[in-house]
């Protein structure tokens, strides 16, 4: 049966309105309802397609930070990697001459992308096709101050790849000085490391922090601080790179594995800096996206997991519990040898990716 809406059941869901969801609604393309087998029981009528999830764990779908495009190939096999990693979501860098391309691809695919197109010249900025709103610019670029005021004029998002403390000065100190400012969204990406100083100003003038998924101590620091100093910030941004080090749970896995009681990221932390800090850095306009909550867009992956914990904080410690009580929304229990395996992926309410067989069935028994 064929319905636009959609009641999945007897699972566990990850939302921050309800820790002890197992029932989910989906009408179309957002997420209509979130709550209990009762309520999922009382809501039901015959226009519904329910899903039994089975006890596996149903949750926002990733969203990728960043990486570089050379070529449609590329694009394909990259973006097909991605859905088997249960992304949603894509963030591009690519050459303005297979921009066109490369948006029909995805748009056919069915992903939800972000496509900045790679600037180094003001000739370049002036030659960009039609329906470009995306510019990504280093810092090396000859002409970096001429091709930002253009690009200010322009209202474009900014990602600016920034490869030291001396040039985040720099660009954070151009910002401070403009009288205005014309990006629709800025964020820095591909770092690795930064100074308080710094992540302070990023506050101050809204700029995203995306960090790189190769995950070692002096990006771990980096990525608690500015978490902890309230920075949107999210990770696996590699703009010079077309292979993510990290993807998904494992990304998770990898953050989360090197906290120490001097910097540490909590699970929660680290799965909103793969599902809702990306959309936020991006600049859309609604909160809702890389969540399931009520109104959002229905972008959800379900997982076989082996075990889950629920993380209460307590102050900036954190404590592990398994009680529902503890009013925190789950997460999978993370280890190298036996992390969640992706059983379906769902884009603006449609079937994407099913890699498993899931009951479903058109009348609630």
């Amino acid at each position: 049966m064929s319905s636009s809406l959609l009641l999945f059941r007897s699972g566990l869901v990850h939302t921050p309105v309800d820790p002890e969801a197992t029932a989910v609604l989906i009408d179309g393309s957002s997420v209509e309802w979130l709550g209990s087998e009762a309520g999922a029981c009382s809501l039901y009528d015959d226009r519904m397609q329910c899903i039994d999830m089975g006890g596996r764990l149903l949750c926002a779908a990733f969203s990728l930070g960043m990486v570089r495009v050379s070529s449609i190939v590329e694009a394909q096999l990259l973006t097909d990697c991605l859905l088997e990693h249960g992304y949603g979501g894509v963030t591009y860098v690519v050459p303005a001459d297979i921009f066109s391309e490369v948006t029909s691809l995805l748009s056919g695919v069915g992903v939800r992308s972000y496509l900045y197109c790679e600037v180094n010249s003001l000739a370049e900025i002036d030659a960009l096709p039609r329906g470009v709103d995306r510019i990504s610019l280093s810092v090396t670029c000859s002409e970096f101050w001429e091709v930002l005021e253009r690009a200010s004029s322009r209202n474009y998002h900014l990602s600016v790849q920034v490869e030291g403390e001396y040039d985040f000065q720099r660009f954070l100190n151009y910002l401070e000085t403009q009288e205005y400012l014309g990006f629709r969204s800025v964020r820095c990406d591909g770092v690795s490391s930064l100074s308080q100083e710094s992540m302070m100003q990023c506050v101050q003038h809204k700029v995203a922090l995306g960090f790189t998924s190769d995950i070692d101590k002096e990006v771990h620091q980096s990525l608690s601080a500015a978490t902890s100093l309230g920075v949107v910030t999210f990770c696996g941004s590699d703009p010079q790179s077309s292979t993510p080090k990290n993807l998904g749970w494992n990304l998770i896995h990898q953050i989360i594995e090197r906290n120490t009681p001097e910097t540490s990221v909590t699970s929660r932390g680290a799965f909103h800096a793969l599902t809702r800090a990306v959309y936020r850095s991006l600049g859309e306009s609604s909160s809702l996206y890389g969540q399931l909550v009520p109104s959002s867009p229905a972008d959800c992956a379900m997982w076989n997991i082996a075990s889950l914990e629920s993380t209460q904080t307590q102050g900036i410690a954190q404590s592990w519990s398994t009680d529902p009580r503890s009013r925190v929304p789950s997460l999978p229990h993370l280890e190298a040898e036996d992390l969640p395996v992706l059983s379906s992926l769902y884009i603006d309410g449609q079937l994407i990716l099913s890699k498993s067989s899931v009951k479903s069935w058109s009348r609630l028994t």
